[in-house]
């Protein structure tokens, strides 16, 4: 598996062994991983998300620079959430890039991919749990957050 591109232009090729087969997606936009994956599923035999309606809402900046920085977790994974432009973009490298649109106030589609980032907050950390289009369980990381002194 191998994604590429550079501004105006997207590339993403998947070997898949188990059907003998190659998926290659030359684009001008960068949602080409998400094509690849329904195209890999459908040669899988496995089910393909139904295109849907994902309404979303105005972006909420000073909330959404709370969920900015380096999630972690255990095994190595990491994933980058930023802030550019006054939008949200993700970065799990070697996987996808993609711009985050706000759907709720927890709830963003990754637009790359179709799929769902869910954050959830707390006192001392913040969870990103990645979901496919099809809401399967795909990663979950964490940001720590530094310690709040008590006074």
């Amino acid at each position: 598996e191998h994604s590429g591109g550079l501004p105006g232009f997207s590339s993403y090729i998947l070997r898949l062994p188990d059907t003998q087969r190659t998926i290659i997606v030359l684009g001008n936009v960068e949602w080409s991983a998400g094509t690849v994956g329904g195209v890999a599923r459908i040669l899988r035999g496995e089910p393909v998300p139904m295109p849907r309606a994902r309404p979303t809402v105005a972006p909420d900046s000073s909330r959404e620079s709370r969920l900015t920085g380096w999630y972690r977790n255990a095994t190595g994974d990491s994933v980058r959430v930023a802030q550019e432009k006054g939008r949200l973009l993700t970065d799990w490298p070697n996987h996808f890039r993609s711009l985050l649109l706000p759907e709720s106030g927890t709830d963003f589609l990754v637009e790359a991919t179709a799929g769902t980032a869910r954050f959830r907050e707390s006192s001392d950390r913040v969870t990103l749990l990645l979901l496919d289009a099809l809401g399967g369980r795909v990663l979950e990381v964490e940001l720590r957050r530094a310690a709040t002194p008590r006074q």
